[in-house]
């Protein structure tokens, strides 16, 4: 799968973490973000490739996309969900792999901010960072809990609730 794909499975993956907690699940997030890191990730310039340094046929060029389209575009999802599992876990890498993405497209979001939406969000994130609550404890006391933050319009909130026998 192409970096589109990976970006966007691992954001939605996270997504759903927030509405269950389960661990063959967070191993999978943890899994694409490697994938992500592992691939597409260009550590020297920043940003991410489209195509996998290990995709079949070779591409002829490896090209670094922005700009949304009809979705989001897969160097702002990869940047967000990189932002976001970083402040999760505290993984400093993911959040500088995010920020050298940003960078990279700054100029490009400069010229044509409409077309970089997506990126426009990552960079909100960048300068007022999500609250991040990770709920611990029993399952039925963590979940009424979750379910009473999620209640409350919080659009820069990321609520987990991870049952106490969950590594």
């Amino acid at each position: 799968a192409d970096l589109d794909a990976h970006a966007a499975l691992a954001d939605a993956v996270l997504e759903a973490l927030q509405q269950r907690w389960h661990a063959p699940t967070a191993d999978l997030q943890r899994a694409l973000l490697v994938a992500l890191r592992t691939h597409f990730e260009d550590p020297v310039l920043g940003g991410f490739h489209a195509a996998a340094d290990d995709a079949e046929p070779a591409p002829f060029q490896r090209l670094k996309i922005f700009a949304d389209e009809a979705t989001p575009a897969g160097n702002a999802l990869a940047a967000r969900v990189l932002l976001r599992a970083g402040a999760l876990t505290e993984d400093r890498a993911a959040i500088e792999a995010a920020r050298r993405s940003l960078a990279l497209a700054w100029p490009a979001i400069q010229q044509q901010p409409q077309a970089h939406a997506t990126l426009l969000g990552v960079l909100e994130e960048t300068l007022s960072p999500p609250e991040v609550l990770v709920l611990r404890g029993a399952g039925d006391e963590i979940e009424t809990a979750r379910s009473d933050l999620q209640k409350v319009y919080a659009p820069t909130r990321l609520v987990f609730a991870i049952p106490e026998a969950a590594d």
